[in-house]
């Protein structure tokens, strides 16, 4: 049997009334071949086919392959057999299966991964996609907590919240109301003994502390999160979409901006800005648009106008407007509702660092830099304002993030692997001497980073005290394994 490309799901659910409580039933009924291909992605496999004639170098792909019972397949790191769950009661016998018979575990959620968390050759997985319910409580008490600590709270199931809280999270909200792990009140996870606990400030705390930014896949498999809620407010939203006319002109009005945004944050607006690769051919050489939550007109204009026209009298055809918005969800649906449409598996690899305000001090050489990469370039500007002023010790996310005010994203495409390993790893440099030690998001983190105290800061020791026997690539205590995760070193 060649398995290309499928994973094969569990269809039978303990949770279900007419099933039965042995998660071995449910692997004696697997279903048919579960295809999660997407029309417009060619899987980097194809260099094998056609097998009579291959495409491309197909020798390491064969290297990488999976054996099942003596077949090669092309199956890589997809794991071959998992379950979809449905319940905790699912997460909890996949968890106690996987112990029984000595297996290699991955849980996959959705959304993006670049570390190779969420697969892994020849590995049962728990899938939680379909976990993904959404309930409100207006009086919501922890478990543990007086009724006095009363919340108007969201419970979400994994789907909407496993790797945005446990990787630490951004938003273009994030500096008018904080970060992720401090708006959420309480979780709930199997264990790698599959029992379900709780964790908030008032139970199993140190639990509750660490999965808070301390790394998804470590400290158990999430099943939901609350999160204490927000007033709806409005929002507007100022755009940029330029082409340059000449490099000075890029840098006068890139360090314009750079100039420009320590003070924005300080008032809680977010960004997103974005400048393609050097070598595409598209019609713009930037786009950038400023979020400005719940600001009236008025403020909204003297703080940006003085910035459009200067990219007016610099660029003059260049494309600047403000829209306003009712709601978060209005924008999201203008923005970004439309992208969920397009393709979704394409090559592409990223380096990153967590950039603080003192990077701002001097920003005609942060422009120099930027506009020395050839690779696409992303500023996600989700610091200052609250997040500046949390506790850096209030949960397990790095402490470096109470200091940023940017998440700067270089990323380029790749049709080898063994072809850009070297230029990656030049990136990741670069980023470092902007801020040495600065920090790195541990969800979109370059996979030649070698310190781990890049993602944890000086939390790290406490959390490997915290962390349960689950291991992921980059984790907490993964060092301690070799690089399949296979084999404790020490």
């Amino acid at each position: 049997m060649s398995m290309k490309a499928i994973l094969w799901i569990v269809s039978v659910h303990i949770c279900s009334a007419q099933q039965g409580p042995d998660v071995v039933v449910c692997m004696e009924t697997l279903a048919g071949p579960l295809k999660r291909n997407s029309p417009n992605y060619m899987p980097p496999e194809s260099a094998c086919y056609p097998e009579s004639n291959p495409s491309g170098n197909c020798t390491d792909i064969q290297v990488n392959a999976l054996m099942i019972d003596g077949v090669l397949t092309k199956q890589g790191s997809v794991p071959p057999v998992g379950v979809d769950t449905l319940c905790v009661k699912d997460v909890q016998a996949a968890v106690r299966f996987t112990a029984d018979h000595d297996l290699c575990l991955v849980v996959k959620n959705t959304g993006h991964n670049y570390l190779g968390r969420s697969t892994a050759k020849g590995a049962f997985m728990i899938w939680t996609h379909h976990l993904k319910d959404i309930t409100t409580n207006s009086a919501f008490v922890p478990n543990g907590a007086p009724e006095s600590k009363m919340h108007n709270g969201w419970d979400l199931r994994p789907q909407h919240a496993r790797g945005w809280l446990t990787g630490g999270r951004h938003g273009a909200f994030s500096p008018q109301h904080g970060p992720s792990v401090n708006i959420a009140i309480q979780i709930t996870t199997v264990m790698a003994s599959s029992k379900h606990l709780t964790a908030n400030s008032h139970v199993n705390f140190e639990l509750f502390w660490a999965v808070r930014g301390g790394g998804e896949g470590t400290y158990g498999v999430l099943t939901s999160v609350t999160y204490r809620t927000h007033k709806i407010t409005p929002l507007t939203v100022a755009f940029l979409i330029s082409k340059f006319s000449l490099p000075t002109v890029e840098k006068e009005i890139l360090t314009k901006y750079l100039k420009l945004w320590p003070g924005l944050a300080d008032v809680s607006w977010g960004s997103y800005l974005e400048i393609p690769n050097s070598g595409a051919s598209l019609s713009t050489d930037l786009t950038l648009f400023l979020v400005a939550p719940n600001v009236s007109w008025a403020n909204i204009n003297v703080t940006i106008n003085p910035f459009f026209n200067f990219i007016q009298n610099a660029q003059p055809d260049a494309f600047t407007t403000t829209v306003h918005f009712n709601t978060y969800y209005s924008f999201y649906q203008a923005l970004f509702a439309a992208a969920t449409s397009k393709p979704v598996g394409f090559n592409v690899e990223v380096a990153s660092h967590l950039l603080p305000r003192e990077t701002f001090d001097h920003p005609e050489h942060l422009a120099d830099v930027i506009m020395g990469f050839q690779e696409s370039i992303q500023l996600i500007h989700i610091g200052g304002g609250k997040i500046s002023e949390i506790d850096p010790d209030s949960a397990g996310l790095n402490p470096a993030w109470c200091k940023v005010i940017v998440h700067m994203v270089v990323g380029n495409g790749w049709l080898s692997d063994l072809c850009c390993r070297a230029k990656f790893r030049d990136d990741l440099a670069i980023l470092e001497s902007l801020a040495p030690g600065g920090g790195a998001y541990f969800n979109e983190a370059s996979l030649y980073e070698l310190n781990q105290q890049m993602f944890f800061g000086d939390h790290y020791d406490h959390l490997e005290e915290i962390k349960d026997l689950f291991i992921v690539a980059e984790g907490v205590g993964s060092e301690r394994w070799d690089t399949a995760l296979n084999c404790k070193l020490y």
